[in-house]
């Protein structure tokens, strides 16, 4: 199945521009139609994904006890490295989201302890609608009239 740039993009979970570039480099081969627009097949979009995700692994370094410690090794199933690379997505998004999740805590604490003025303050000099049209009080005299 031939899919667009933008297809692709969405189905990779990758940027347009990061798909678009790896296409530049020639790391992803794929076609442009009739109106200039990229044309990648699907199988090459997994190629690439696969490739991408175990140039962006971390080597597997030994404890003490002689035992892989950090990112396992990869077995080769390019099923299973995908999973994996998207496992690392997914966790560098929830540490994103933590972050401005806390962001907003931060400004929220703000707001609650130094709250902004509920009316906003005029300058001295210049009257409203009201104030103009009946006076400097803007209110009727105290018996009614």
């Amino acid at each position: 199945m031939v899919l667009s740039l933008s297809k692709a993009a969405r189905e990779g979970k990758v940027a347009k521009t990061t798909l678009q570039r790896a296409l530049e480099n020639g790391d992803i081969s794929a076609t442009k139609s009739e109106r200039g627009r990229w044309q990648i097949d699907e199988s090459e979009l997994g190629r690439w994904l696969t490739s991408r995700s175990t140039e962006r692994s971390e080597p597997v370094f030994e404890n003490r006890s002689g035992t892989p410690s950090g990112t396992p090794e990869k077995t080769g199933d390019p099923e299973l490295e995908k999973r994996d690379f998207m496992i690392e997505r997914l966790e560098l998004e929830i540490e994103k989201l933590e972050a401005e999740r806390d962001d907003w805590k931060d400004q929220a604490k703000m707001l609650l302890l130094n709250p902004p003025s509920p009316h906003p303050h005029r300058p001295q000099g210049i009257k409203g609608f009201f104030q103009r049209v009946w006076g400097q009080s803007g209110q009727t005299g105290s018996d009614g009239s």
